[in-house]
């Protein structure tokens, strides 16, 4: 299998935020001097997307170890998965540490592998992770979702289901934070957009009130006003297709 890819712009959203910091930043340190150039700030998409690799570059230099998919599981920890329930949902599962291990194997009725020494400790469970994980799923597989996410909340073993966009949609708690924002857009009527991020103490919630521009919009004013065209070449550039 090929590996999977992330399906959403991962790579420009990251770096319009690291733009925005760096914006802020540049604008909060100010200039001494008013005759000194204002500083640039640079930010490539690669470069913002490496920086979330975590451990991945240490442990190639200091260990030589390459990161590979991993699917839904984690390489360090088990159990930690996500596993399918009778009504075809996902669930993730992580009760990786020893006392949430013994409370789990305790919720799913297996108290033979909670007392198995070979499970006593972290680096046993990940070597006979596969045998923890068919013991999970076929407890996962005996429920559906959602009554599987209130036992283990109950339970207080780390959990959540896999949502769809669906799910987030209609999520009481994305609601209740004013994630989920109806808004008018004059192409295609009233659209949904998420909401406002960070929330700051103090300050009116705020909301998504315009979807922005259509494509083009500022065309005439970047070319014409701000690179100094004139209007003979932008409406050339138009009729060759060029923009």
């Amino acid at each position: 299998m090929p590996p999977a890819r992330t399906g959403v712009s991962l790579g420009d959203m990251v770096a319009g935020l690291y733009a925005a910091i760096g914006l802020l930043s540049a604008i909060h340190a100010g200039r001494p001097d008013r005759d000194a150039k204002a500083p640039s700030v640079d930010v490539a998409l690669t470069e913002s997307v490496f920086s979330l690799l975590e451990g991945a570059l240490p442990e190639y230099g200091m260990l030589g170890d390459i990161r590979q998919p991993t699917g839904a599981t984690l390489p360090t920890n088990a159990p930690s998965n996500a596993y399918l329930t009778m009504d075809k949902r996902w669930i993730v599962i992580a009760a990786n540490s020893d006392a949430l291990f013994q409370r789990l194997m305790v919720l799913i009725e297996r108290d033979d592998l909670a007392s198995d020494s070979r499970f006593s400790d972290n680096p046993g469970r990940v070597t006979h992770a596969e045998e923890l994980d068919a013991a999970i799923s076929g407890w996962a597989q005996n429920l559906k979702a959602g009554s599987a996410a209130r036992i283990l909340a109950q339970a207080d073993i780390p959990s959540t289901l896999i949502y769809t966009i669906e799910d987030c949609a209609n999520d009481a708690h994305f609601k209740a934070r004013d994630m989920i924002c109806a808004v008018a857009d004059p192409n295609f009527g009233q659209v949904l957009h998420p909401g406002i991020v960070p929330k700051i103490s103090g300050s009116e919630p705020g909301g998504i009130s315009w979807p922005g521009p259509d494509v083009g919009a500022h065309t005439d004013h970047i070319l014409g006003d701000l690179l100094g065209m004139s209007a003979n070449d932008i409406q050339a550039l138009r009729a060759e297709r060029v923009i």
